[in-house]
């Protein structure tokens, strides 16, 4: 591509494109030929290959969240529907196909990244401190030293956002922003008891103040997460917090006219998408400046096999290294949900502790509590002054508290919060607690605990991801499967 900054009449290229893969085109008629794929290229096409649409409709993308519900759907669609990336390496499609890239592993457990610094690694940039998994930080140098040299080289535009590549952000840490959101838990709780009279009378302990909060899941004003699950597998959680993704803008995803115009049109854009491919990237379809390391292709594997060593195997083994990615840098979410004194001090992340802070803090805050003694069948009352009025102090409960609420406690909750956060109804709940009873009981508690968990997480997983991927990995498929097909045992 030669060095020029002379705008590019995106329209004709985009008509050129189409042209060379022998689609016919028109200003007022919609494309009516069969769309063929070209090379590895999958871009999403209707089933009879028609795309009903003008050049001028594609040229010009104009889904925005602030569109009339209709509008938007229709806009959404055609930006879903068109080859934008026709001749192009596959992209990422973040929305429709790889909703949870990054945040489950291979048979769709949740994962969070594991907490150490030498998992990841600093890239230079003069927009802050950014981070990423050290195989990805490496991997963007060599994309940035490639891309600069065929600038220099005069091959492509100097004056491109694709040029001297510059991240904005990174790796956004879940830790930090699943704390925020229990924090915003707190006080959206404490709120619905103390401004209802009838349910700050009835919360008085810890074991009622659970129940207001299942009862404020149920009613659904309140979507946001509180187990680490429920977090990393929502919409609150994001593609950033997996250390896998890489912004080299910051922009609105809501809105597609720049996605096109700022970025597709960019004179080195389809350079910058094969060159990113190379190095083992996915431009993502949804957000085109952002770019998605994918771990299990070559380039990653083999920029992966320094920093995990394998005594069985051998270090260098990219095979070995593909198996051992998911252990080396996540840890599967449900093992963190449980949470008890004398827990991991790097993992406080468990449901006991994080129920036992927000009931104690609202206990500080709203110690007493007025009840009005009426009359019984042995000693009627006979006006309103004999009504006894009481004052009720809310304790706080200790570790040793929990513990004595039984393990099945605590797996009965996990389950019915767990159900809340995904919305998933089951008509036959209690044949369900039955069997995690009975998983519990086949073991220690060491050993009983985990699985029960692991069940919850099974029986869960099927409804929550409506989505089909490869069996074998995060990119290569032997033929869909549903997810959640796959158990974990």
């Amino acid at each position: 591509m030669p060095n020029s900054t002379t705008p590019i009449n995106l329209t004709q290229e985009l008509r050129d494109i189409l042209d060379e893969a022998g689609v016919e085109t028109t200003t007022s008629l919609p494309l009516s030929v069969q769309v063929p794929m070209i090379g590895p290229h999958q871009e999403p096409i209707t089933p009879d290959g028609i795309l009903p649409y003008t050049i001028e409709d594609i040229a010009n993308p104009l889904g925005a969240n602030t569109l009339p519900a209709r509008q938007l759907f229709e806009e959404r669609q055609m930006y879903k529907e068109v080859p934008y990336f026709l001749g192009l390496p596959d992209p990422m499609d973040s929305w429709y196909d790889k909703l949870y890239f990054g945040r489950v592993d291979r048979i769709q457990n949740g994962i969070i990244l594991r907490k150490g610094d030498h998992l990841l690694k600093e890239i230079p940039s003069s927009k802050g401190n950014i981070f990423a998994l050290n195989f990805v930080a490496d991997a963007f140098e060599g994309l940035k030293r490639y891309m600069r040299a065929w600038g220099d080289a005069g091959q492509i535009t100097m004056t491109s956002l694709y040029y001297d590549l510059t991240p904005v952000s990174a790796l956004q840490n879940p830790y930090r922003n699943l704390d925020g959101l229990r924090k915003a838990w707190a006080p959206a709780l404490a709120g619905r008891i103390m401004g209802n009279p009838k349910r700050s009378r009835k919360t008085l302990d810890f074991k009622s103040y659970v129940d207001e909060l299942l009862s404020f899941m149920k009613a659904g004003t309140n979507r946001l997460p509180l187990t680490v699950t429920g977090y990393m597998v929502s919409n609150f959680s994001n593609p950033m917090n997996s250390g896998l993704s890489i912004q080299l803008a910051l922009e609105d995803y809501g809105r597609d006219a720049p996605k096109f115009h700022k970025y597709m049109r960019d004179p080195n854009f389809r350079f910058f998408v094969k060159a990113a491919r190379k190095f083992g990237f996915y431009v993502d379809r949804n957000a085109p400046w952002r770019i998605i390391a994918d771990p299990f292709s070559t380039p990653m594997l083999q920029r992966m096999t320094s920093y995990i060593d394998d005594s069985t195997s051998g270090a260098g083994s990219t095979v070995a290294t593909k198996d051992k990615f998911f252990h080396h840098y996540y840890r599967r979410t449900y093992a963190l949900e449980w949470g008890h004194d004398g827990q991991d001090v790097q993992y406080p992340y468990g449901l006991q502790q994080t129920l036992k802070k927000m009931y104690n803090d609202f206990a500080r805050q709203y110690p007493r509590v007025k009840k009005t003694t009426t009359s019984t069948v042995r000693c009627r009352q006979r006006n309103i002054a004999d009504r006894v009025k009481t004052t009720v102090t809310r304790k706080p409960v200790t570790d040793q508290d929990l513990v004595d609420c039984g393990a099945m406690y605590w797996l009965d909750l996990y389950f019915k919060i767990r159900l809340h956060e995904s919305g998933v109804r089951f008509g036959n709940y209690d044949h369900h607690v039955r069997t995690v009873r009975q998983v519990y009981r086949r073991g220690s508690p060491s050993v009983g605990i985990p699985n029960a968990l692991r069940y919850i997480n099974n029986e869960i997983k099927p409804y929550l991801y409506n989505l089909k991927v490869g069996a074998k990995s995060l990119t290569e498929g032997t033929g869909p499967v549903r997810i959640g097909s796959v158990k974990d045992y």
